[in-house]
């Protein structure tokens, strides 16, 4: 949390960079940007969860996470930084960019009257007065990172994103308390540091080693929503990895994945990114409505025009030999065995294990197969990459599960 408040980067991006203290005589405020979306988008969320991260509700509707004068205290408790190094503070506001140094407090210009956070509430923390920016910082930072909001918040976030976008609310649970316990267990084995909040390795290896996060390792017991749409970046950077990708410094790749979904990386159109965590995919797309919505992020940007986009852009990838003429993917390990019709079996199940960690149904083998077998044997490259093709641009592929 501290390492992305004083990135200079991100100071930039969200008016954190020389937020000086307010001068209400000449009609100065502290600038909120940062200390908003700190609260709304990286840590608590902007409304009260249960432990198992659904909302609470009190009379029919959802309780605010915090308020207007919330954001304001903690907005006057981040004031005072500028790029590094100190003696810049000599120069404040100053915009000599130093990118590669966390940014400095400059307390001259810190606001060090006292600051109430989450005022009335029994998360209420005072930063008393007269404390330097740096304690003020820490302070703040402590107490929303000790809000029972962050582990739940934190918890769906990350499963989201790296397994399942319609998590249960136990899966939930199970996550949150190892973060805020800083331990998981998996057999005989114990990730991170006990008492540790926040631990990363524990969080993570609760997000990848739960139960319901391996229940499609066994394909009788796969829930049929599980997984998650691989979005573009994601989706382009997988094939690429996938297949021993080479490129030079051109950024050319980075317009696939503005072609299939309009992502175009480090460049969203808001603070929000380039789709919402909350987006539900609408019950009429789905031939039997489901008894409840269901969450579906990535597909926020998944639209007629872009499902075409991925399918022929990543035919580009594959059948080029350089499909941007800086970028090689690499199937001669594939090809080394494709002109073998007796080993075409082979090739199919090698690439099931590498890219559908072996889950590849056997009606979509059969179809690989036949495929690739009309392809001549004097063209082993054409048949890896008519397999590679059929296999990546597939709705089992492209819905990580």
């Amino acid at each position: 949390m501290e390492d992305v408040t004083l990135n200079p980067a991100m100071g930039r991006y969200l008016d954190m960079l020389n937020n000086a203290k307010p001068d209400l005589a000449n009609g100065i405020h502290a600038n909120e940007n940062y200390a908003r979306e700190f609260m709304q988008l990286f840590t608590i969320g902007p409304n009260l969860l249960n432990a198992n991260g659904t909302p609470q509700i009190q009379n029919g509707a959802f309780v605010p996470t915090y308020t207007q004068a919330d954001i304001q205290a903690l907005a006057r408790a981040f004031t005072g930084w500028t790029f590094a190094p100190s003696a810049n503070c000599a120069q404040y506001p100053n915009y000599n960019s130093n990118g590669g140094s966390p940014m400095v407090p400059c307390d001259a210009y810190h606001d060090t009257d006292p600051k109430t956070l989450f005022a009335n509430t029994a998360f209420q923390k005072v930063l008393p007065q007269s404390q330097a920016a740096q304690q003020d910082l820490k302070d703040a930072l402590d107490t929303i990172f000790m809000h029972p909001n962050l582990p739940p918040f934190v918890a769906r976030r990350m499963i989201q994103h790296l397994v399942t976008s319609n998590p249960s609310p136990t899966y939930v649970t199970r996550v949150a308390n190892s973060f805020a316990s800083g331990t998981f267990t998996s057999g005989s084995v114990t990730f991170g540091v006990a008492s540790d909040r926040g631990n990363m390795q524990a969080l993570i290896a609760a997000v990848l080693l739960d139960p319901e996060a391996r229940g499609g390792d066994d394909p009788t017991t796969e829930n049929p929503v599980d997984g998650h749409l691989r979005e573009p970046v994601l989706f382009v950077a997988n094939v690429l990895r996938a297949f021993h990708a080479t490129t030079d410094v051109n950024n050319s790749i980075a317009y696939l994945a503005l072609d299939m979904g309009g992502e175009f990386l480090f460049n969203s159109g808001s603070v929000f990114n380039f789709f919402s965590p909350l987006y539900e995919i609408p019950a009429a797309d789905f031939n039997t409505p489901p008894t409840a919505p269901l969450s579906g992020p990535e597909f926020q940007i998944f639209t007629s025009a872009s499902s075409l986009a991925r399918v022929n852009d990543i035919e580009s990838v594959i059948f080029s030999p350089s499909f941007d003429a800086h970028t090689r993917i690499d199937l001669s390990a594939y090809a080394a065995i494709a002109g073998n019709d007796s080993d075409l079996g082979i090739m199919v199940d090698g690439m099931n294990l590498q890219l559908l960690h072996g889950t590849m149904l056997p009606e979509m083998r059969t179809a690989i197969l036949t495929a690739v077998s009309a392809r001549p044997s004097d063209d082993p490259m054409g048949r890896a990459q008519t397999a590679a093709y059929l296999v990546v641009s597939s709705s089992q592929y492209q819905v990580q599960r």
